[in-house]
């Protein structure tokens, strides 16, 4: 691709490199031309839809074309179709965010043309019909036609900010749905996620063209404003345009520094998501026959639903013993595969891992060719709600057709097939002949409360992150026409549309106002939340009575109509007060009043839970904590602490922070904290005296930042590496030897014959840096032997991937000839907040136990003299 815009100029190419290695050595050669500026690599960017429970946080799972059911009568299968005109907005993420005061209000987006930068769009569905689309743009191949049988997530996502269609099946309408629409398709068919060039050719197009908001709901793992995509869409923020980016889908379980993606960007809106209130559980109907009985199953449907008019034997593992260490489970040795795998299902607990005998995923086993698949729900606690069967993504192209079932009739299923029974289901391919329902549960334990895969930050940089946050779990919208129009699904995928979506309603009222300034409307007008525990589970956890951290919630939970109606803005979303090294005396923000009256304003502190960085528990050293909250605040002083402005007039007030909250071990694990500058508001109009509340966040940490481990010593340790599966081997025992047969034009120069292991290492990192180097060094003389810069350097630009391992096969540094001798892995990583990088203080270094370096005698190719 090439790049030619304003807010970017460059180009992107392939590179057919064997492995990571040889593309690091490719892109370190291409930094070194003198024409070239910058360069990073094209990364993966995956969709932030959230699956839990089974291993596939942020992934979304394509599948191949297929002629599958059609919707030929949508009266059929949808009793509550209605005309939208006839019914108020009663979505439970529009009443809960005030959206659906606006929509009453006639504020709906008219006149507002938004960017939706995702997988592919059906637009065909009820829902959809109606929605105004005024350009597509199919990013891969360059045409117009932005949809596919590949992908459900772009119209889930479009669904929710811009539904229309005439009609209001389910309730379900846009937050924004006069609005006018452009697309632009980035995933290709058969790819598991987008590319970062893609992205990028996106946002220029959009902003080339001059929308007014571009909503994009996919993430990867560069986190610094130096990345390119994050690049581009700062400038496209700053032109103007209101930029919505996801938080990130936490895969590990939530706390600090586990933000991620493009959401990280300078002055864009990052979202976080929250519960819905309402549980909407949209059922197919089948059939099962159990013991002789035949009872109706009622189930959700997955990513496929390509299944036959007959009858599906049900097969299980059930004689396998499961494993209690987290790991995968393998069949048992006598579990003989089915007779007819083309009409048997497959029916395993979807929070469950199973292999085969050889360690294949038992979906996608040879042994066993499933075609269909069936998950039933996981045990959840007595207390709790029993769920609705979540959606199931397929787990591999093979599979044609994969549903959820209730916990107890999947229980039921497997106690029939232990004595012996035959269990059988028959299952509808479409949505009409499955006569879909949808029934809705009040989520009175989590509603409102932050979701357990939820972001938090800060940024690597140390600002505050999410801005705010919004419903995202649980979200019933539009779906392909394959899958039966409507599914539920979750994610800060689907927050972060929402957010586009309130963002529009306040650029159709106020058309004067930039995208930094909807941004100040909707963070100074979010309403703090309490924290809940539920970091790593849907169903454990409890609420606290104080608010959650401000690097978990931001600003706090949107509110569209106050969004809409404020008369005051401010200049920032957020005042970050970095570490006690590092802090600012003060921080200063502008108020401005918008409105026609003259407004007093009265501010006051409120404080939002504080906690640790770093996890020492259990004797750990390099663990980030995950959730840790506690109610210990700082003491902030603002000045002035009232003052009243007339319209149109602005005034600067003044943050400091006057104590940090009381955290004894600050020093040593960092301490973050938080908290907001309420801002209580008052105008008298007509004789009348309206009030309003408003709050702007700020963070601060305690301790230095700088005095973090950046390289965790207890997963780093050097490695043997198998180039042909692309694999590392345990820990290395010291001293041991690598023969290397060495051919100068071979590639790679340097093969391993005796194990085909080659001399590598495993690293793992704390956090981020903005400077890693991966040295070899000679433990004789301890010099490097391949300067300047090491085997291996990373930036901001271009983070350590997450590869997690690095290997020399004398390719390194164009080829550099390393000599036989004794040698030892060293890595250099830059500190969180390090000054200057200049001083030592301001580096981890890690050095590995030592490995041998011998050249086998029938080397060849211009092996220097002597050097064997």
């Amino acid at each position: 691709m090439q790049f030619d815009s304003p807010h970017f100029t460059g180009s992107s190419f392939n590179l057919e490199c064997d492995n990571s290695i040889a593309q690091q050595s490719a892109l370190q050669a291409i930094k070194n031309l003198g024409a070239v500026g910058k360069a990073w690599p094209v990364r993966k960017v995956k969709a932030q839809r959230s699956l839990p429970h089974d291993g596939s946080t942020n992934l979304e799972v394509p599948r191949a074309n297929s002629p599958l059911g059609h919707f030929s009568d949508v009266a059929s299968h949808s009793p509550n179709l209605v005309t939208r005109e006839s019914i108020p907005d009663t979505l439970s993420t529009h009443v809960e965010t005030g959206i659906d005061r606006l929509h009453a209000e006639g504020i709906t987006g008219k006149g507002i043309r938004i960017a939706v930068v995702d997988s592919s769009f059906d637009t065909s569905v009820p829902g959809l019909r109606g929605t105004t689309v005024g350009y597509t743009k199919d990013i891969i191949t360059g045409g117009s036609v932005v949809g596919d049988n590949c992908s459900y997530h772009g119209t889930h996502v479009l669904g929710i900010v811009g539904a229309k269609g005439g009609e209001s099946v389910y309730g379900v309408n846009g937050a924004a749905y006069d609005a006018t629409y452009e697309l632009y398709r980035i995933q290709p068919c058969g790819a598991d996620a987008a590319q970062t060039d893609d992205l990028i050719a996106a946002f220029l197009e959009a902003g080339k063209r001059g929308v007014d908001v571009i909503t994009c709901s996919y993430g990867g793992d560069n986190a610094f404003p130096e990345e390119p995509w994050a690049v581009v869409a700062t400038r496209i923020e700053r032109n103007g345009t209101f930029v919505s980016l996801s938080n990130g889908n936490s895969p590990s379980g939530t706390g600090p520094f586990t933000g991620f993606g493009a959401g990280m960007a300078l002055d864009v809106m990052a979202v976080g998501a929250t519960y819905n209130t309402i549980t909407p559980c949209l059922q197919w109907h089948g059939t099962m026959t159990s013991g002789g009985k035949e009872s109706p199953l009622s189930f959700t449907a997955g990513s496929r639903v390509g299944f036959p008019s007959t009858s599906l034997t049900v097969w299980s593992p059930f004689k396998s013993n499961k494993t209690a260490d987290g790991s995968c489970n393998q069949v048992a040795a006598d579990m003989a595969p089915p007779a007819d795998p083309a009409n048997t299902i497959l029916l395993i607990e979807r929070s469950s891992c199973w292999v085969d005998q050889d360690g294949v995923t038992l979906a996608a086993s040879p042994r066993y060719n499933f075609t269909y698949v069936m998950k039933h729900m996981f045990t959840t606690p007595d207390s709790s709600p029993k769920p609705c069967p979540w959606f199931s993504d397929g787990d591999t192209e093979s599979i044609k057709g994969v549903i959820s079932i209730s916990n107890a009739v999947g229980v039921s299923m497997i106690a029939e097939l232990a004595k012996g029974g035959n269990v059988t289901v028959t299952l509808p391919s479409n949505a009409v002949d499955g006569k879909v329902a949808l029934t809705s549960i009040n989520n009175t334990e989590a509603g409102g409360q932050l979701t357990y895969y939820s972001s938090w930050g800060p940024s690597f940089d140390g600002r505050s992150r999410p801005t705010l946050i919004a419903p995202g779990h649980n979200i019933l919208s539009t779906f392909p026409s394959y899958l039966g129009n409507w599914g539920v699904i979750g994610g800060t995928s689907m927050s972060t549309p929402l957010v586009a979506g309130v963002a529009a309603l306040v650029k159709q009222t106020h058309p004067e106002w930039d995208g930094a300034q909807i941004q100040a409307a909707m963070a100074l007008t979010a309403k703090p939340i309490k924290f809940n525990t539920r970091q790593r589970s849907d169903y454990y956890g409890q609420n606290r009575d104080f608010l959650a951290p401000i690097i978990a919630q931001g600003a706090g939970f949107v509110d569209a109509w106050a969004s809409v109606h404020t008369a005051t803005l401010t200049n920032t979303t957020a005042l970050n007060f970095n570490d006690t090294t590092h802090r600012p005396s003060h921080l200063d923000f502008t108020l401005t009043n918008t409105g026609p009256d003259t407004l007093s304003y009265a501010l006051r502190h409120t404080g939002a839970a504080s906690g640790y960085v770093m996890n020492t528990t259990g004797g750990a050293l390099y663990d980030l904590t995950t959730g840790d909250a506690q109610p210990i605040y700082a003491e902030i002083k603002i000045s002035p602490a009232s003052l009243s402005l007339e319209p149109g007039k602005s005034a600067t007030v003044s943050v400091s922070i006057a104590a940090e909250p009381a955290m004894a071990e600050a020093a040593k694990r960092i301490s973050y904290f938080g908290g907001y500058v309420t801002i209580e508001v008052t105008s008298s109009s007509n004789g009348n005296s309206n009030h309003s509340s408003l709050s702007l966040p700020y963070t601060g940490f305690g301790g230095d930042l700088a005095s973090l481990p950046m390289i965790n010593r207890d997963q780093t340790y050097a490695v043997g590496y198998d180039a042909a599966k692309q694999s590392t081997g345990d820990r290395l025992p010291a001293g041991r030897a690598f023969e290397c047969r060495y051919q100068a034009s071979a590639s790679p120069p340097c093969t391993f014959p005796a194990d085909g292991l080659s001399p590598g290492l495993v690293l793992s990192l704390v956090t981020q840096t903005r400077n890693l180097t991966i040295d070899l060094v000679d433990k004789t003389t301890q010099k490097s032997v391949l300067l300047p810069g090491g085997v291996y350097t990373s930036g901001s630009n271009n983070p350590w991937d997450g590869s997690g391992y690095h290997a020399w096969d004398g390719s390194d540094r164009n080829r550099t000839f390393v000599p036989a001798g004794e040698y030892v892995w060293k890595v250099t990583a830059l500190k969180l907040n390090a000054d200057s990088g200049v001083f030592e203080k301001d580096w981890d270094v890690w050095e590995s136990e030592s490995w041998g370096l011998r050249y086998a005698a029938d080397s060849t190719g211009g092996l220097p003299a002597g050097k064997v």
